[in-house]
């Protein structure tokens, strides 16, 4: 009786032993209970509950992922460092065999061709540029199975930058902040080629009163010591050369569905000024606090604008009331670290398995229609007034304090 017993008790341990091998096949990815950042996407929710809270992610199917670069990255190797913050960056990496690649991913601006896929193998066709910047004019039909690009409708989101509701209030140093801003406003503008309009509304807000010192290739300023900042949005010296201004010029060069860069993130990150954006809407559907910035078409016209901004620069109280979202917000701008989203999203959609076969029968349109205002009849032709096509190409020398 005491030797069935025991060998009763051998057979269970055996069976429990086997299934915890089998639970335990790589546990970190396959039962992926993932920690979130509380990302807001407001169409998707990635792997947040809305208060940061863990969510309980599917199964990762597929152990492994090995992504092929068929394109440059403008002009430069895509690498693996560009999953070096991802949780799952052990099992997915960058390989130079393409024919044994889940994904093959193409940088729009780099693209070349499609050249040869298998059939088990998914086109990511890559974009952080607008249409207006770069049009993807090639057409493959039915070739281009995944998007991956700021759009929050792309198959993949890869946002310059997210908004977070952070799990505990900080301290913000208010005082420090007001004793800091010494000047009205700045911009750092380097594209000069794309006409939508912001240099037009930004003579006009100088010409009613607001002196804005630009710097960058379309400016007249010079950065101190030549801080090569002007071109990397993210250099230390350029949020030190941000911080003494109360507001910051953010336009766009183009007004596109989703279309929020550096421009806007890098100045609420960490150079603690107020962003001027021409669009509401465009930001708060990105997930930006309401009271994080100043938008243009919250206004009448420009004199009202112009009156408001003065107003806030010199109050104490009022201009605090645009960094009080700092205490229960924060900022991440390193788009290549931000989990849940671009290359790491894309190495767990793979392992997940949890899509089904797609594919675009017209890239170009999806990419194009309906998603940027036309120069000649949008929105700052709307709020300045002006006539189809009546677009300054630069900045007046005389409205510029160069002082």
């Amino acid at each position: 009786m005491m030797l069935r017993r025991s060998s009763r008790f051998l057979l269970v341990v055996l069976f429990a032993t086997v299934a915890l091998i089998v639970l335990d096949l790589n546990a970190d990815l396959f039962f992926a209970i993932e920690r979130s950042s509380g990302q807001r996407r407001t169409d998707h929710g990635y792997g947040s509950d809305g208060d940061g809270n863990e969510m309980r992610q599917p199964l990762y199917i597929k152990k492994d992922v090995q992504l092929h670069a068929a394109t440059f990255f403008f002009g430069a190797p895509m690498s693996n460092n560009y999953l070096e913050n991802c949780s799952v960056k052990g099992h997915c990496k960058l390989v130079e065999n393409r024919s044994a690649a889940d994904a093959i991913i193409y940088h729009a601006p780099d693209f070349v061709s499609l050249g040869q896929l298998n059939a088990n193998q998914i086109a990511v066709l890559w974009s952080l540029e607008s249409p207006t910047n770069h049009f993807f004019h090639h057409n493959y039909a039915r070739r281009i199975n995944w998007t991956m690009t700021y759009r929050r409708d792309s198959d993949i989101w890869f946002p310059y930058g997210v908004i977070t509701k952070r799990h505990q209030p900080v301290h913000v140093d208010y005082e420090a902040i007001w004793a800091s801003k010494k000047h009205m406003a700045i911009c750092l503008m380097s594209n000069c080629r794309h006409n939508n309009g912001r240099i037009q509304l930004i003579n006009a807000i100088q010409a009613a009163g607001i002196t804005v010192d630009m710097f960058g290739a379309c400016g007249y300023r010079k950065t101190p010591n030549d801080c090569d900042g002007v071109k990397k949005q993210g250099d230390r010296c350029v949020a030190q050369l941000f911080r003494p201004y109360k507001f910051a010029i953010s336009f766009e060069n183009s007004l596109c569905k989703d279309y929020v860069t550096e421009k806007f993130f890098e100045v609420l990150q960490n150079r603690f000024t107020v962003p001027i954006v021409m669009r509401r809407k465009t930001c708060e559907e990105i997930g930006a606090p309401p009271n994080s910035f100043i938008a243009v078409d919250d206004y009448k016209n420009v004199s009202d604008l112009v009156n408001d901004l003065h107003r806030i620069a010199q109050s104490k109280a009022a201009y605090m009331e645009y960094h009080r979202w700092r205490e229960t917000f924060e900022v991440n701008s390193d788009y290549f670290a931000i989990e849940n989203t671009g290359f790491c999203e894309l190495c767990k959609k793979i392992m997940r398995q949890d899509f089904e076969s797609k594919h675009y029968d017209d890239v170009a349109s999806w990419q194009t229609v309906g998603v940027c205002d036309q120069p000649q009849d949008g929105f700052v032709n709307k709020f300045l007034g002006y006539a189809r096509n009546k677009f300054f190409t630069r900045i007046p020398q005389h409205l510029i304090n160069i002082t």
